[in-house]
């Protein structure tokens, strides 16, 4: 199996940006767990240090809130970097494996 030099970020959501979405009408009868069913991922190359790791986030948040935000709507939104915090949980994962080597492991023959 091969590792990738990259770090997972998990992007959960608030219930911020819930009403965030209804108060736009961009969703109707959504509850939070709802979702959370379905969180965003987005590949980062890893960082050198937490300092790195916080920039490599704060540089990208309008990136990551347009990528989640077209999912709801064909507008388009600045966000700023508080309310990035009030809509979002970042959470991180630093083992990354690519599945896609020719040996299967973890079941991967079941996709094929």
């Amino acid at each position: 199996m091969k590792l990738l030099n990259r770090l997972l970020l998990i992007v959960s959501y608030k219930q911020e940006f819930l009403n965030f979405l209804k108060g736009r009408n961009e969703v109707d009868d959504f509850d939070l767990s709802v979702l959370n069913e379905e969180p965003s991922f987005y590949l980062i190359r890893e960082p050198t240090s937490n300092q790195d790791y916080d920039e490599i986030v704060k540089c990208n948040i309008q990136n990551i809130f347009s990528s989640v935000y077209e999912g709801f709507s064909e507008r388009t939104y600045t966000v700023s970097e508080n309310e990035f915090e009030l809509f979002f949980d970042i959470g991180c994962n630093e083992m990354v494996r690519d599945l896609s080597v020719s040996n299967p492991a973890l079941g991967y023959e079941n996709f094929k």
